[in-house]
């Protein structure tokens, strides 16, 4: 499985409406939205897993600068491959991953 990361989410984004915009490009196998715990809202980004590389990489390059909710325009990124979303790893990758999201387009789009 691929581990797929998309970030920029308006807290109205729901999983479904995600979803349903994921699924044009092939089975997602797995969509997780992290909430806080304190206030229930999310947190901005979502996880969502799909079959083959290939097909993660494809939905990066369709939906990079196309998708736009809320008046947020979506930022896609492959990242890793995991086992599965039940795991333990996925709080690492709650924590690590937004990170590396943050250092790799963020600060180096910057430097441009």
């Amino acid at each position: 499985m691929i581990l797929f990361l998309i970030g920029n989410l308006d807290e109205k984004v729901s999983e479904r409406v995600l979803y349903e915009i994921l699924i044009q490009v092939g089975h997602v196998v797995d969509l997780h939205i992290p909430r806080d715990k304190e206030t229930n809202r999310h947190k901005g980004y979502a996880f969502a897993e799909y079959e083959t590389e290939e097909t993660a990489n494809y939905a990066v390059r369709l939906f990079s600068g196309l998708v736009r909710l809320h008046n947020k325009t979506l930022k896609f990124a492959v990242r890793c491959f995991i086992l599965s979303f039940h795991t333990p790893v996925l709080l690492l990758f709650e924590v690590l991953l937004p990170l590396c999201w943050f250092f790799q387009h963020i600060l180096l789009s910057n430097a441009n």
